[in-house]
């Protein structure tokens, strides 16, 4: 079964399949960077400093983040 990736920023993807609309990605964020739009999809707001916690907190692996590169 392949997963519906769906690219929000080039270093950022979200699966919808996997995600239970929990918030803890979107509570985590420091700079408030994730929401849910109207039709439950998870929405980037461009301020996404790359630091991970949305993925490493996710307890559904719903969120990718590539590392940011020095």
């Amino acid at each position: 079964m392949t997963s519906d990736r769906r690219d929000l920023e080039p270093f950022l993807a979200w699966r919808p399949d996997y995600c239970k609309h929990c918030f803890t990605c979107v509570n985590i964020c420091p700079t408030k960077n994730l929401e849910f739009n109207a039709d439950d999809d998870m929405v980037s707001l461009g301020k996404c400093i790359q630091c991970r916690l949305c993925e490493k907190y996710c307890p559904d692996f719903a969120i990718e983040a590539e590392p940011k590169k020095k």
